[in-house]
């Protein structure tokens, strides 16, 4: 009898014994949120309907937990998994906690500081649990390691891997790879922990494999190369020997799974590097690609590609949803893949064959050196994208006569054409390469087959530098190397954006070791740069802390700094190095906006969207968050950039915070139409989660912290008076 179904009838059995008559008519899984976005299909459906449209105003706090003092701040986008009366979830910090489902009281808590001493700072937004008898175990990976954790007493499980955790590069290479994280969950199968990872988006980096780990061992059970090697499916479409230097190709956005059929469904990203491909000619699969495999083994069974030779960033960023749609009087078992670009794909979910048609559509070709732009890209006839797919004139802002004047005369410096190859004068992407469909993805109304999704509509500035150019001058001074190496994410001024920190004011928070130490270990979603030599980090560090040539000198150098020192190149040599690999890197994620900052296309700027996927029509769209200071001034609520997903209930209702505005929001699933809001404390950048207990259901948000004020954040349940 396999494991799995074992353990399912294992539950309901208990299920039978321990709860009252009206509990153990129900399915458990219904009443609890056992998987990352509800369930392995990915769908954030919940068939509870308690709360519903007639009664949700009445929503109230029932508890909140406070991120501890001893927590530093940070986002927090967990949806967290309620068990057995247990809700888990990570903190500010990134370290595990299990709550009290009823009362928010913390059970225990994991420092995992304790066993990694670098940590963790990329996001942590979900959790995956595992049980055979009476073992159950949170698997979580934590800076560049998998952790097996005792759900019970939050101990960690010595026997899995090497003292209860495993490196998490293994499986992708022969040699110790750094900066191989998880910023989503995998997905468990009978015995199997099925893993996508983040790496460096920058070169080099290590390849995005899916691999499958032992939950019991921690052993490797198979890998499946996402960049092939000689002899493997997809090998063609790479220049030769591509897999021994480039990067990427890896899934981090989360995966789905249907259990009944055993088949992992496996959205990638682009390869590395994202914005110039000159070294990687070709259709590069299996980057950006959605794969079905074989759960049990990794083999592939079908794959599709969405952007072919990607150079503008259009990871798949959101598990698809599982599904069962009509079409032509027929009911088909489907996946729908949301994407950046704005469109919904959806594929009959065992032969990978279009739903609804999908045209290969000639795109513009580049005309930077040795680039060579894929001649086609697709696009689906249906159902239509639910953001705008260029910005033109006519679209400029028109939040005021000021900010549409700007806007129109900036336009006129940049290429605005869907797909246009990025280029040293500049293109405008839209929309931006958070998407449309980010992380969180959409959500399923499993009664009717509708797609409800938030997106975001707003553009980005891409623009090239040549790297070449950077060695122009013999002074490898710190604001060169920062422009080569840096700038890329935090921009040519430092100031970041969006989900890059800003490193103006650094020097009051960071020494010259710390710098240091960040560029040569990663941090967070900043992989680690062992391409640098210690020459050029110190420069680069010293830059940043504004220090000139004498005081750079006096610096007292780190361990890792001298030991590094004697057997690298020098900066002029790394350089040259670099430039064999990349000739072209990304000026910086730099927001298309008015001159107040406000984005420079109409709004609405973020939207809800409800899409029927039985006949691919979009039913309504409308604005998700606002801007108070537009409001008061009279402009109708603009939606904001938003992060986060929804959750779907059988009570007719949509639950969503995601926003700037720090709100969190009920709308009717039918109409769109807002029926509850509550002001949080801070934004709520993560998936609703919720469950029923002691005949009672709650809808928990984690919200996150403000540093100005040193809030921490918090993880906030609502439920009905009682």
């Amino acid at each position: 009898m396999r494991i799995f179904r074992f353990s399912s009838t294992f539950i309901i059995f208990l299920t039978i014994v321990a709860c009252t008559p009206e509990e153990s008519s129900r399915d458990k899984g219904t009443s609890e949120w056992r998987s990352y976005n509800g369930s392995p299909s990915s769908n954030k459906y919940s068939k509870l309907s308690q709360i519903n449209k007639e009664n949700v105003e009445s929503l109230e706090v029932a508890w909140s937990y406070d991120m501890r003092p001893t927590e530093t701040h940070g986002q927090v986008k967990c949806n967290p998994l309620m068990v057995n009366g247990v809700l888990y979830g990570t903190t500010a910090s990134r370290n595990m906690v299990a709550l009290d489902a009823l009362t928010g009281q913390e059970k225990w808590y994991l420092d995992l500081k304790e066993y990694d001493s670098i940590g963790n700072q990329s996001s942590a937004r979900g959790l995956m649990y595992w049980e055979k008898e009476s073992d159950s175990r949170i698997f979580y990976v934590y800076s560049e390691f998998l952790y097996a954790v005792d759900a019970k007493t939050g101990k960690i499980v010595d026997s899995f891997g090497e003292n209860g955790r495993i490196r998490y590069s293994t499986g992708l290479g022969d040699q110790e790879i750094k900066g191989v994280r998880a910023t989503s969950p995998g997905i468990v199968y009978k015995d199997l922990i099925i893993a996508g990872s983040t790496v460096s988006e920058f070169l080099p980096a290590a390849p995005g494999h899916i691999r499958a780990f032992n939950a019991i061992t921690g052993e490797l059970e198979w890998v499946f190369r996402t960049i092939p090697e000689p002899g493997d499916f997809g090998y063609d479409t790479w220049p030769e020997n591509a897999y021994k230097y480039i990067g990427g190709a890896n899934s981090w956005s989360g995966l789905s799974l249907d259990v009944e059929r055993g088949i992992v469904y496996v959205p990638t990203g682009s390869a590395t590097y994202d914005f110039y491909g000159a070294n990687r000619t070709g259709q590069n699969l299996f980057s950006n690609c959605l794969l079905a495999l074989n759960a049990e083994t990794g083999e592939r069974i079908w794959h599709y590609q969405f952007v072919h030779h990607d150079l503008w960033d259009r990871d798949l960023s959101c598990p698809p949803n599982l599904t069962t749609v009509v079409h032509d009087g027929q009911e088909i078992d489907a996946v729908a893949q949301p994407t950046k670009q704005g469109y919904v794909y959806l594929f009959n979910r065992i032969t990978g064959e279009p739903l609804f048609e999908i045209k290969e559509v000639p795109v513009p070709q580049s005309s930077m050196t040795d680039e060579v732009t894929w001649p086609t890209q697709p696009l689906p006839v249906k159902p239509p994208p639910f953001t705008r797919q260029e910005l033109t004139e006519d679209l400029a802002t028109d939040i005021s006569p000021e900010a549409n004047a700007y806007v129109r005369k900036e336009l006129k410096k940049y290429q605005t054409k869907i797909f246009t190859p990025p280029n040293t004068e500049g293109v405008i992407v839209q929309p931006f390469y958070n998407g449309g469909a980010n992380w969180g993805g959409g959500a399923i109304d499993e009664e009717t087959g509708t797609l409800i999704i938030n997106v975001n509509d707003v553009p980005w500035l891409l623009k090239l530098i040549d790297l070449e150019a950077e060695l122009a001058s013999n002074d490898l001074n710190g604001f060169q190397l920062y422009q080569t190496y840096c700038a890329t994410c935090h921009g040519p001024s430092r100031e970041g954006g969006h989900y890059i920190p800003s490193l103006i004011g650094i020097e009051e928070k960071l020494s010259h070791s710390n710098i240091v130490g960040y560029i040569e270990n990663g941090r967070g979603l900043m992989p680690a740069m062992s391409y640098v030599t210690a020459e050029e980090k110190s420069a680069i560090a010293a830059y940043l802390l504004g220090l000139d040539d004498i005081q750079k000198n006096s610096v007292e150098k780190t361990e890792s700094w001298e030991s590094e020192k004697e057997t690298t190149l020098d900066s002029t040599e790394n350089l040259k190095n670099l430039t064999k690999r990349l000739k072209y890197t990304n000026r910086g994620y730099i927001t298309f906006t008015d001159e107040e900052g406000y984005p420079a296309i109409k709004p609405p700027w973020g939207t809800l969207n409800a899409v029927d996927l039985n006949k691919g029509e979009i039913l309504w769209q409308i604005p998700l968050g606002e801007y108070e200071e537009l409001t008061k001034k009279g402009i109708p609520p603009t939606g904001t950039i938003n992060q986060g997903g929804p959750v779907v209930t059988a009570g007719g209702l949509i639950f969503i915070a995601a926003t700037k505005d720090a709100k969190f929001r009920a709308f009717d699933k039918d109409s769109g139409e807002l029926l509850w809001e509550y002001q949080l404390p801070g934004p709520g950048l993560a998936t609703p989660t919720t469950y029923e207990i002691d005949g009672e259901q709650y809808v928990v948000i984690a919200v996150t912290g403000n540093k100005n004020s040193g809030f921490l954040g918090k993880y906030m349940a609502f439920k009905l008076p009682d």
